[in-house]
C-alpha cells in the first residue's frame, strides 16, 4: 500500500526529473548508445554535403538528378537498472541514497522511453527480490519509481555478484545494463566481468560525503542498517575509520579497473544531472 505522502514523492521525482532530461541527457544517451542496425527509409533528392556513398544509382538514372537513399537506425535497445536495495541505501546525511538512486533510475528511464527504448529493473539484497520486465511507455517510468521508493528494505546484506548472475541468465540480447549500489560487498569481479563482456555495462557508486570523512573532532554512536549492530566511536577512531573507508574504495575501484569499466559516481550532496552528462561525453569521446 502507498501512502499518501510517498505517491507526492513519486509524482514529484517523475516530473521534476523528466524537463533535464529531455533538454540535456536525453541526447548524450542517445549518442553513446546506438542501435544494433539500420533500416531503410526513403529516398530523397541529393543535398550539397550529403554522402557520395548513399547515392541511389537506379533512381538517380531514372530522374537524371541524384538521390540518396535514407536510413533509420534500429533502435528498440533494451536499459536495464540492477538496483541495491538492501538497508545500506536508507543511509543519508542530506537525503538518503534510496531516494538518490529513485531520482536516477527516473532519469535514465526517461532517457530509454525518450528514445524509443525499453526499461526495466532488479532490485536486489542479500537476494534478487523484484524482476520489472523491460518495457515502453511513462507508466513503466512511474512504476519503476513506485518499486524502488515502495519496496521493503531488506534487512540482509548484499550479494551483488548473486544478483548479476540472476541477471546474466534473464537477459537474452546485448542490453544497456547499470548497476546502482554504494558496492559495500565482495567476490563481485568475476560476475562484472562475465556481464561487461556481452553488455554495455555502467556500474554506478552512490556515495554520501558524510561516510567517507567522519570529523575526527566528534565522536558518533552507530547502528549498522543490514545487522542491527549498535557501537560508539571515539574521535581517533573515526580518524581510523576514514582510513578504512578509503582502503575500501580503493579496493573497489581497482575491480572496476581490472575490468576496463569507468565508474559513474553520485553523491547524495548534490544534484546528480551534471555528473551524468559529464559521464555520457566522456564515455561517448571513448567509443
Amino acid at each position: 500500500m502507498i501512502s499518501p505522502e510517498e505517491w507526492r514523492q513519486i509524482m514529484n521525482i517523475f516530473f521534476t526529473v523528466r524537463r533535464p532530461v529531455r533538454e540535456v541527457f536525453s541526447g548524450e544517451y542517445r549518442s553513446c548508445f546506438k542501435g544494433e542496425g539500420i533500416e531503410f527509409d526513403e529516398v530523397r533528392e541529393y543535398i550539397p554535403g550529403d554522402d557520395i556513398r548513399s547515392i541511389d544509382w537506379k533512381v538517380t538514372a531514372r530522374y537524371s538528378r541524384p538521390f540518396i537513399k535514407k536510413f533509420l537506425e534500429e533502435r528498440e535497445l533494451n536499459l536495464m537498472i540492477l538496483l541495491d536495495s538492501s538497508a545500506s541505501l536508507d543511509f543519508g546525511s542530506v537525503k538518503s541514497k534510496k531516494i538518490a538512486a529513485a531520482e536516477l533510475t527516473a532519469a535514465l528511464a526517461w532517457a530509454a522511453i525518450i528514445n524509443n527504448d525499453r526499461a526495466g529493473m532488479l532490485l536486489y539484497s542479500d537476494r534478487p527480490e523484484k524482476y520489472i520486465r523491460p518495457r515502453k511507455g511513462r507508466h513503466q517510468i512511474l512504476r519503476m519509481i513506485r518499486d524502488v521508493i515502495n519496496h521493503p528494505v531488506s534487512s540482509g546484506g548484499t550479494d551483488i555478484a548473486g544478483a548479476m548472475a540472476y541477471l546474466h541468465r534473464m537477459m537474452k540480447k546485448r542490453t544497456i545494463l547499470f548497476i546502482i549500489s554504494d558496492f559495500y560487498s565482495d567476490d563481485f569481479e568475476l560476475p562484472l566481468k562475465i556481464l561487461s563482456s556481452r553488455h554495455d555495462l555502467v556500474p554506478v557508486v552512490i556515495t554520501d560525503p558524510w561516510e567517507e570523512n567522519l570529523d575526527a573532532a566528534e565522536s558518533f554512536n552507530f547502528k549498522d542498517p543490514e545487522t542491527g549492530e549498535e557501537f560508539f566511536l571515539s574521535g581517533g577512531q573515526a580518524e581510523a575509520a576514514n582510513r578504512i573507508a578509503g582502503f575500501e574504495n580503493e579496493k573497489r575501484d581497482k575491480v572496476f579497473s581490472r575490468c576496463s569499466l569507468e565508474p559513474l559516481y553520485i553523491s547524495t550532496d548534490r544534484p546528480f544531472i551534471g555528473d551524468l552528462v559529464k559521464y555520457f561525453r566522456k564515455k561517448f569521446r571513448l567509443r
